[in-house]
């Protein structure tokens, strides 16, 4: 069997600095968001805050995605001093599934990925557990989660 590293594709993913900028070069600054664009804008934004939090706090984090090359991925990962502190997947949605787990499934199925925190980060009220994966709120991920990982 490959390592984990040997399976994983390595490409860059690049984020514009701001969501308007992304709406204006998509030429959407006034189109109604379907729902795959809104998810990418979401998760676009929350990508965004992650790195203003890491950059105001100055924090030695720093921010990996993990795709495998069967197109597997987990959107955000925070290491810190060489641990891995969370594993995030952001969705726009108000109704999570298991399905949206998948990526997170597949990242911590690796050995060496068992003890990181999973989360799904979404639009929705109240806080619950799916298996292993916890399914919190965006606001509480940027209040709570976030500054926690970071210390």
């Amino acid at each position: 069997m490959k390592s984990v590293r040997k399976r994983l594709t390595v490409h860059p993913k690049f984020y514009f600095f701001d969501t308007g900028v992304t709406n204006a070069i998509n030429h959407r600054l006034s189109a109604q968001l379907d729902s795959v664009i809104k998810g990418r804008l979401f998760e676009q934004w929350l990508i965004l805050e992650t790195h203003r939090m890491i950059s105001y706090k100055n924090s030695e984090a720093r921010m990996f995605y993990w795709r495998t090359n069967n197109d597997v991925e987990v959107d955000l990962l925070i290491e810190k001093h060489g641990k891995i502190r969370g594993a995030f997947e952001f969705k726009s949605s108000h109704n999570i599934s298991g399905r949206d787990a998948a990526g997170l499934r597949s990242f911590s199925g690796e050995r060496e990925n068992k003890a990181v925190p999973l989360y799904i980060v979404g639009d929705i009220e109240d806080s619950y557990s799916m298996d292993s994966v916890n399914v919190i709120s965006w606001k509480l991920y940027l209040e709570n989660v976030l500054p926690e990982i970071l210390k």
